[in-house]
């Protein structure tokens, strides 16, 4: 589990474990520990005094150099890693309890110390060796106790740290179930905003909480995520539902109009009655586009996807529009390899698409203007394209343009704004396809892009 939060508690408490444990050792110094280590030193000092005066009996005592040997061994032997040196006033090793060193080891400075205060102590510290020096006097000669003894420190520096590491590795396990316990609920709560983002209303995409403040606020979302989608749903539906039901009597109005104009001899209500007719045609447009739009958004919509070389696309699409662009004088031009990758795409919506965006084009597009229509791919994507030498869109509403009913012009003229709802049906089916729609104004041209995913495997 790699989640910011995780790592923050992992390293929270393995910070937090550390400074007590720093704190701990600290406050032991502190207090007991300072005591226990003076007093310490003061026994292997008092050790060390015992010793020399004990040597220097031994020397009073002894006629040979042996015996003081076979002194220093055997107390060397008693006391655990523990080596004895005697020297002479000079410096040389007169006798020792064990194997021969150099006299380098006792330096003037040694000696010096041990003459003014009468011992010379180096305690070594962490490096677990410490020596004293002593002065002795037997039989009318000065002579030095070279005391060195040995402790294991460095070696309890294993299981102590190997101690910490096994504490540090028990406080990660510990920590695991901790921080899963917050990091679930948060990450179902994202992927759940995820999904409103996208649209997608129902249940947001979470799972039950448990009964903790986590799990509550996790309901809650959940019951807000579904009151979202029934409303979301039902407005989809209604609109839908009445735009079904305006169609027919618009259709069954429409007849009775035309008849009507047939069988009415007087020109000028004949004349009313085609522009009540071209009205309801309108209607009749906008009531269809308005269903479409609606039946699009609906959660069960579904698409019926074949492969489809984007230069059929391409190629229907010009086919249909080559004599719009005759009848209104512009030019019309496709360019599109036939080499691109197919897709999976519903070529009926696709055909809305391509239908929407050229109906666009030529309505703003003037005469003597030029419509380009093609496809490339880029960046695994087949991009399809629409442009034309119309006026475009001013850039402060460029941001709008695929809104539902929106248009351009600020009198929303049908004329010159359409239905409003074109490009938003494209935006949505777009969506659908996985794909996307860019608008952009190039080299005085207006282009409408669409982009739909492929995979070359």
């Amino acid at each position: 589990m790699g989640t910011t939060i995780y790592s923050r508690l992992v390293r929270y408490f393995i910070g937090l474990m550390i400074i007590t444990c720093l704190s701990t050792c600290l406050l032991f110094f502190f207090t007991a520990g300072r005591s226990m280590i003076k007093g310490l030193h003061q026994v292997v000092r008092k050790q060390a005094v015992f010793l020399a005066d004990r040597t220097q009996d031994v020397i009073a005592r002894s006629t040979e150099w042996k015996q003081v040997d076979e002194f220093l061994s055997g107390t060397a032997d008693i006391y655990d890693k523990t080596s004895l040196y005697l020297f002479d006033y000079e410096g040389n090793l007169l006798s020792s309890s064990g194997a021969p060193v150099s006299p380098a080891v006792l330096t003037r400075e040694m000696r010096d110390a041990a003459d003014r205060k009468g011992v010379f102590v180096d305690p070594g510290h962490l490096s677990g060796r410490t020596v004293y020096v002593l002065n002795l006097l037997a039989n009318g000669s000065v002579y030095y106790l070279y005391y060195e003894k040995y402790s294991s420190v460095r070696s309890g520096f294993l299981p102590l740290f190997t101690g910490l590491g096994i504490m540090v590795v028990l406080l990660i396990l510990a920590i695991y179930p901790l921080a899963r316990s917050f990091t679930r609920p948060i990450e179902q709560l994202t992927a759940g905003l995820n999904r409103i983002a996208s649209g997608r209303f129902e249940s947001a995409g979470v799972m039950d909480g448990g009964n903790d403040e986590f799990g509550k606020l996790i309901q809650v979302f959940r019951q807000m995520g579904d009151s979202v989608h029934e409303m979301v749903a039902s407005k989809k539906k209604f609109l839908m539902d009445i735009s079904h039901e305006l169609r027919s009597p618009l259709g069954r109005m429409e007849v009775s109009l035309e008849l009507l104009r047939e069988a009415c001899p007087d020109q000028s209500a004949r004349q009313y009655i085609s522009t009540m007719a071209s009205e309801i045609s309108f209607m009749t447009e906008m009531s269809r586009s308005l269903s479409s739009y609606a039946r699009i958004n609906l959660p069960d919509y579904a698409l019926k996807k074949e492969m489809v070389p984007p230069h059929e696309i391409i190629g229907s699409a010009f086919d249909r529009y080559r004599e719009t662009a005759a009848r209104q004088g512009v030019e019309f031009y496709r360019k599109c390899d036939p080499g691109l990758p197919v897709v999976a795409a519903d070529p009926s919506q696709m055909t809305r698409v391509m239908n929407n965006l050229l109906d666009n084009a030529f309505r703003y597009c003037p005469r003597g203007g030029t419509v380009r229509l093609g496809g490339d791919e880029t960046d695994g994507w087949i991009r399809l394209y629409v442009s034309d030498t119309g006026p475009g869109v001013p850039r402060e509403l460029e941001k709008r343009i695929f809104e539902p009913l929106f248009r351009a012009d600020g009198a929303r003229s049908r004329d010159t704004g359409g239905l409003g709802l074109g490009l938003a049906i494209c935006e949505k089916i777009m969506a659908r396809h996985g794909g996307r729609t860019r608008y952009t104004r190039d080299g005085g041209e207006t282009v409408f892009r669409v982009y739909l995913p492929f995979n070359r495997g």
